[in-house]
């Protein structure tokens, strides 16, 4: 079976604030956490935004398909 992976439409890929930039052996970055899953397919995002997650096609992801109240915490 395969999944497919989509990135939230509100994801933003933010760039360093200033330089230069420490320079480091791995990346730096804030992975991004699942969202969302539908069928065979699972929702990116980096949790940068307000608002709700966005799936590409523009349908919400809803929070209790992950076990979350509408806050974003367990439930």
């Amino acid at each position: 079976m395969t999944i497919s992976a989509s990135y939230c439409l509100l994801h933003r890929v933010r760039l360093p604030d200033r330089f230069p930039v420490q320079p480091r052996p791995d990346m730096a970055v804030h992975p991004p956490l699942v969202v969302g899953t539908r069928n065979d397919e699972v929702l990116l995002c980096g949790c940068e935004h307000d608002g709700p997650h966005l799936w590409p096609d523009g349908d919400e992801a809803l929070p209790e398909a992950l076990g979350q109240d509408a806050d974003g915490g367990d439930s």
